[in-house]
């Protein structure tokens, strides 16, 4: 057994001092069995103190440490953390001075995650990383404190967000509609510029200046269908077609849905009256030249007719 041991520091190993113990037992029976006068007593003796000696020696090998964790430094973590999010308590928008929602529901994440690493974690790495992660979602979340003045901005992405969802894409032979390929390009702006939370007046201002013009650009790719009609046409009477508040439409065909359209291609006014008789509200509408869009039970392409609001 003492042959068989490794002498060492590390966990399952045995230092010297225990491997000499072990060894000037079995020297001291070897003694006893070697004496010249030995007897009974000295035997039984010798036997006890080195099997005691063996026993001790099994139970001796060095442990692995015990891992005694500190979780201090992550409880003063997730405490700064929740001090910063009571800040966002009535104050969540995308306004001057604002909190986005996102960073508020991203810093509340990641306090309850940390919580529960806290809770069981059985190595110091782990409440390590947990205290770097809560503390990096913190400074994330000061970072998109809204503090410079971004209302242009702001209206830009809630029209933009709005034509986005209501747009139609052009197909040929299938009605009328924006450019896929402009409609693609400014989703794409758009989702970029929604998450960018901007760390300065120039930022905002750049986001802007980039946004705007792919909008201008989507607006005026709207594209008529000159595909011919071969479906049952309907019979439309428009009028006034000089209006001032309200402009009448009578078919007699249903009329599935009406549109108002500006002549950069913004969809303005829509509607879905399913009867034979519809009345638009034209009266908050700017003064200028629109398309009336409509689809009639029956037909495939739509019917325009202009109007002239005054």
């Amino acid at each position: 057994t003492h042959q068989r041991a490794p002498q060492g520091t590390n966990p399952g190993e045995y230092s010297e001092d225990v491997k000499a113990a072990l060894a000037a037992a079995i020297a001291e029976a070897q003694e006893a069995y070697n004496h010249q006068q030995i007897t009974k007593e000295i035997v039984d003796n010798a036997h006890k103190t080195l099997s005691n000696a063996l026993n001790t020696f099994g139970t001796s090998a060095n442990q692995e440490p015990i891992e005694i964790l500190d979780k201090t430094t992550l409880s003063q973590a997730i405490a700064d953390a929740i001090e910063e999010l009571e800040k966002s308590i009535n104050n969540v928008g995308l306004q001057q001075g604002n909190y986005p929602q996102e960073a508020v529901d991203a810093l509340g994440y990641a306090i309850t995650q940390a919580q529960t690493i806290r809770t069981t974690a059985t190595t110091q790495s782990e409440l390590t990383s947990a205290c770097n992660y809560v503390q990096s979602a913190v400074e994330t979340y000061r970072n998109a404190h809204i503090m410079y003045n971004n209302q242009l901005l702001v209206e830009l992405l809630s029209n933009v967000d709005a034509q986005l969802a209501t747009a139609t894409l052009y197909a040929p032979c299938a009605g009328d509609g924006y450019s896929t390929e402009e409609h693609a390009a400014l989703s794409a702006m758009f989702n970029s510029a929604k998450g960018n939370y901007a760390h300065s007046q120039a930022e905002i201002n750049s986001i802007y200046n980039s946004l705007l013009p792919q909008y201008t650009r989507f607006l005026a790719s709207w594209t008529e269908d000159m595909c011919i009609d071969i479906e049952p046409t309907a019979a439309l009477g428009v009028y006034p077609t000089v209006a001032t508040s309200h402009v009448t439409i009578n078919s007699d065909k249903t009329i599935r849905s009406i549109s108002v359209i500006s002549l950069q291609g913004e969809v303005l006014v829509v509607g879905k009256p399913n009867a034979t008789k519809a009345v638009i509200d034209v009266s908050t509408l700017a003064k200028g030249t629109y398309v009336v869009r409509i689809v009639c039970e029956g037909s495939k392409k739509p019917k325009k007719q202009t109007i002239l609001k005054l």
